[in-house]
């Protein structure tokens, strides 16, 4: 109870302190802690009446009490599930979640999760967007929360991230190297390894072998397993094209794009072979064209099987491409070089060559200067 006393003013000094006989007499209250202003209040005059009709005093008593506002939830967020990968997708709008009594207050809304594969945030407009991260999938609650002053409310959301089948990881073939061209029949395929996304492991390779680039006819099929590796012992003189793939039980990724562009290589025959010079010492040959833009051609020559490595770099001495690092048997090998993202100037390119015969040591090492001009 609160009792409110009002005067009239006194006559008898000069000064305004009190109210005007005849005028009504108005009050509101406000409370300072909450900043809005006490509504749910009844009042009753104790003594004389709403309007001051003669010199005197009235008194008012008040029944009530401050009234605290109530955050409510009037239309809770239904649980929500989607697939795998899905996009940026809203799950609320916060302003029809959420209501304040009495009306007035303004509300704070914030958005968190249990697991840091879901982000959830809030646009200007107080709407909430969830992104999910990159092939997650599971169980996981969205808090929507609404404050104001020392009070919050949350609405929680279960949401359900439902698997779905991931390609393969891209990869790329190794060896032989687009183009090789040599007199062995023995020959390594090698490729780089591919992951399955949904299990971690190696998803299985099948390699393909023909004659044909249009692989109308197939050659030699074989199912590799997890296996990154496949030698042939004795082929014979041809050309032949190459591709492998990944596989993880529903989707297919190509090693190097090879479904659309197999690779190829050459098998010389002992008399073919016999007419061009004997291999017999590393070599690398002038880039050619140079100048050149974008692309030039970069040639060497094995006289035995050794690992290659072979760089760009730019004048600073920084590496800006590798473009072979394998194991390969004797032959002519020619590298296409696309600078296309480079800007012009000086670059050099060096070749290291490791012979198994020398116990893994260096056995060729040779650099060369080209100019990109653009």
């Amino acid at each position: 109870y609160l009792d409110l006393v009002a005067a009239t003013d006194d006559p008898t000094t000069p000064e305004k302190d009190g109210f005007t006989p005849g005028n009504p007499i108005g009050f509101r209250l406000w409370d300072y802690s909450a900043q809005i202003e006490v509504r749910n209040i009844s009042s009753i005059y104790t003594s004389g009446d709403a309007i001051f009709s003669s010199q005197g005093t009235a008194v008012l008593e008040i029944h009530g009490s401050s009234a605290q506002p109530t955050i409510q939830i009037i239309s809770p967020v239904p649980d929500r599930e989607v697939p795998e990968d899905t996009a940026d997708f809203d799950i609320a709008d916060l302003d029809t979640i959420f209501s304040v009594t009495p009306e007035g207050s303004a509300l704070e809304f914030t958005t968190t999760s249990d697991t840091i594969a879901i982000s959830v945030r809030l646009d200007e407009f107080n709407v909430a967007w969830v992104s999910l991260a990159e092939n997650w999938n599971g169980t996981g609650q969205i808090f929507l929360s609404a404050t104001l002053h020392d009070s919050t409310l949350s609405d929680t959301v279960l949401l359900t991230v439902t698997p779905v089948n991931d390609p393969p990881s891209l990869f790329s073939m190794i060896s032989p190297v687009d183009g090789w061209l040599g007199g062995t029949t023995t020959l390594t395929f090698s490729w780089s390894a591919s992951i399955d996304h949904d299990t971690g492991e190696t998803p299985a390779y099948d390699f393909a072998l023909s004659t044909d680039s249009s692989f109308a006819i197939v050659d030699t099929f074989i199912n590799v397993g997890t296996d990154t590796t496949l030698t042939f012992d004795s082929l014979a003189p041809g050309k032949y094209y190459w591709k492998v793939s990944a596989y993880s039980g529903i989707d297919t990724v190509w090693g190097s794009e090879s479904d659309q562009r197999p690779w190829s290589f050459t098998i010389m025959p002992v008399a073919l072979e016999s007419a061009y010079p004997m291999i017999t010492h590393y070599r690398l040959d002038n880039n050619y064209p140079n100048p050149f833009n974008p692309t030039t051609t970069i040639r060497y020559e094995l006289p035995r099987q050794s690992r290659v490595m072979l760089s760009i770099y730019d004048i600073n001495g920084r590496a800006v491409a590798n473009l072979v690092n394998a194991t390969q048997p004797t032959g002519l090998y020619s590298v296409t070089w696309d600078a296309g993202d480079l800007g012009s100037g000086v670059y050099f390119y060096r070749i290291e060559v490791y012979s198994p015969h020398k116990n893994g040591t260096g056995e060729f090492r040779q650099v060369r200067k080209m100019i990109l001009i653009k």
